[in-house]
């Protein structure tokens, strides 16, 4: 299986557009981490997500209680409402 990344694939050159480099770029700069590579592109938002909170310093064991809730109340609400 060819792993894409964000440089390219040995037979080919990069195969992000300029807008995604951007971006890419931007969240290097806002997070102070670096794409290698050998970093295969994220595909979603939760894709980048994952990897921008896997290059971060610090123990991700513990779950943050703002989000536990919002997706608790968020799921009730939906449930009463009967909202999909």
């Amino acid at each position: 299986m060819e792993v894409i990344t964000i440089f390219g694939n040995s037979d080919r050159g990069p195969i992000i557009g300029e807008d995604t480099f951007d971006l890419l770029v931007s969240v290097e700069k806002a997070f102070d981490i670096q794409f290698t590579e050998d970093d295969a592109i994220p595909r979603t938002v939760g894709k980048l997500c994952e990897f921008v909170i896997s290059r971060l310093p610090g123990d991700r064991s513990s779950k943050c209680m703002s989000s536990v809730t919002f997706y608790a109340l968020r799921r009730a609400i939906m449930q009463v409402t009967d909202c999909r």
